[in-house]
C-alpha cells in the first residue's frame, strides 16, 4: 500500500493466507456491477482495501504450524 500511494497507483487487497481461518481476511470494496466496472473502479483509483489482522493471528499461525511439525513425527512436509 506505501508503495503504491507513494508512485501515485491504484491498490487492492489480497492475502497470504496459509491456512483456511485466514482466508476472506483481506477483500476490496468498490462500487462495480460487472468486471468491466470493477477495473474502471480500480484504475481510477474509486477501489478501497480493506482487512483485518489482530495481535493474536502471527502466534495462532505458528502454534498451528508447529502442533503440525509434532503430529507429522518432526518431519518437514515434502
Amino acid at each position: 500500500m506505501e508503495y503504491a500511494a507513494r508512485h501515485n497507483l491504484p491498490a487492492t487487497a489480497g492475502s497470504d493466507g496459509h491456512y483456511m481461518w485466514e482466508m476472506g481476511k483481506a477483500y476490496v470494496e468498490m462500487n462495480a456491477e460487472s468486471i468491466d466496472d470493477a477495473i474502471e473502479e480500480i484504475l481510477k483509483g474509486r477501489a478501497e482495501a480493506k482487512g483485518e489482522q489482530n495481535f493474536w493471528h502471527p502466534l495462532k499461525c505458528q502454534i498451528y504450524s508447529f502442533t503440525s511439525f509434532v503430529k507429522r513425527g518432526f518431519r518437514r512436509v515434502e
